[in-house]
């Protein structure tokens, strides 16, 4: 078994689900801001390079 490629969009969902299923925990039982600040961190980036893997899939010709 090898090494996912963080650029990959697997990798990018895995983290957006994990990290978001980590946030709602925080916000749903015990509140946490530095750890809400990191999870979101989490989210954006991986939402950017969801985004970024999508709009340069999009300009491929073809």
């Amino acid at each position: 078994m090898g090494r996912l490629d963080p650029r990959k969009p697997v990798s990018l969902l895995a983290n957006l689900l994990g990290a978001s299923a980590i946030l709602y925990s925080l916000f749903t039982e015990a509140f946490n801001l530095s750890a809400v600040a990191m999870e979101g961190a989490w989210v954006l980036v991986s939402g950017i390079g969801l985004i970024r893997w999508a709009v340069k899939r999009r300009k491929l010709p073809g």
